[in-house]
């Protein structure tokens, strides 16, 4: 006999071990207990300010650590999901009555599957221990925040980056790899270097700004196609290494100054292409707002911006404040906006600009996520009132 129930699981209390507890009493020891956890992505499309703790497969995996379950599936809509699996008998929760659910009991009284109806453990939900987590402080909590804007703490991410800094292999590093062996920081800059080639016509050598440079990874990805490059980061440490491993090229440079805070007597007002990778993460939205208007002193007239940021994919953003990653093993903090948030900020900065082309970045073997993965756009920005041309 197979039982199914539904739920999202988040913070996994005393009541859900009722739960399967009670079905198995009813049902029986013998009895499949396979028991359907809900998408992230799925709980905010019907619940937008849900307050989720745990990702889709950290819910999985504590359920599925269970003896008492059998099976865990992951369902998206109810009742499309329970027309896909096998069962005997659906075991719901009182409350368990929004319009999918009623069509899910409907299809069962069609299909002569059985629905017994289980009490709630009184005392204790899912909301009840989120507020009480919350009262206390919050942790994870509060540190992983679901759709609000709030700011994080520019001196820390720049604190990060400073600690992060491997001379040994500084790639890895400054695309926030947790392990500098796995390769897929090559990978990713490999996959990426194609990318740009493509998209962008380098038969003439390009004028080439890098705002948050790194270790100049793109100087050394485009090195052949420059007439000249201005890498710019706010890491001393990255600057001080890329200098040194171009100190022979006369045409690529690297300074040590902020994205919010260019100095345009040092930087050219004429790039053909302006490059933002993994920056805008980092910023607060009036910042972030601030970087994107000054560009327009820095294009020449129908310059590219090549942007790539790791976006939320569950339609809200996502952003994680001090936030103890146990991957990177320290707090960590970055915004990951919708890409819908981005392209607004393009349309409001610059009005007339297109979209010349887009995509997602990350598969499973270059490290996508369940709720983040990397965005590009290159953006044709047209020529401004401001005369273009000059520059150091």
């Amino acid at each position: 006999m197979r039982i199914i129930t539904f739920g999202v699981f988040d913070l996994f209390h005393f009541g859900h071990l009722k739960l399967f507890q009670n079905i198995k009493k009813i049902c029986g020891d013998d009895s499949q207990l396979v028991v359907m956890v809900q998408d992230t992505k799925d709980i905010f499309k019907y619940k937008p300010n849900a307050k989720i703790f745990y990702s889709t497969a950290e819910r999985v995996e504590m359920v599925a650590s269970l003896r008492l379950v059998d099976e865990v599936v992951v369902y998206h809509d109810v009742d499309d999901d329970i027309q896909k699996i096998d069962f005997d008998i659906w075991i719901k929760g009182p409350d368990q009555l929004h319009a999918g659910f009623l069509r899910a009991m409907e299809y069962c009284q069609k299909k002569g599957k059985e629905i017994i109806v289980l009490p709630r453990t009184d005392g204790i939900s899912s909301s009840y221990v989120k507020n009480i987590v919350c009262d206390l402080g919050g942790g994870h909590m509060k540190s992983r925040i679901y759709g609000d804007k709030v700011d994080i703490d520019s001196e820390k991410v720049h604190t990060f980056f400073e600690k992060r800094f491997c001379r040994e292999n500084p790639l890895a590093s400054v695309m926030v790899r947790a392990s500098a062996d796995d390769c897929i920081a090559d990978k990713r800059n490999d996959n990426e270097k194609r990318l740009l080639k493509n998209l962008v016509d380098f038969s003439e050598p390009k004028k080439v700004l890098d705002i948050g440079c790194g270790c100049g990874r793109w100087a050394e990805n485009l090195q052949k196609m420059l007439f000249c490059y201005d890498g710019v980061d706010f890491t001393e440490n990255y600057v001080e290494a890329a200098k040194e491993l171009f100190k022979h090229n006369d045409n690529i440079h690297f300074y040590q100054m902020s994205a919010t805070e260019l100095n345009m007597n040092i930087l050219r007002d004429d790039y053909d292409i302006v490059i933002l990778n993994g920056l805008c993460m980092y910023l607060n939205d009036d910042a972030l707002k601030g970087v994107f208007v000054s560009l327009k002193s820095l294009l020449a007239r129908d310059g590219k911006v090549y942007l790539r940021e790791s976006v939320s994919t569950i339609g809200r953003r996502l952003t994680l404040k001090d936030f103890p990653s146990e991957e990177l093993k320290t707090d960590y903090n970055a915004i990951y906006r919708t890409p819908e948030e981005y392209e607004q900020l393009f349309q409001e900065v610059f009005p007339e600009a297109s979209i010349r082309n887009s995509g997602f970045l990350l598969d499973k073997e270059t490290g996508a996520r369940e709720e983040t993965n990397q965005k590009y756009w290159l953006l044709q920005i047209p020529a401004f009132s401001s005369i273009a041309g000059g520059g150091n």
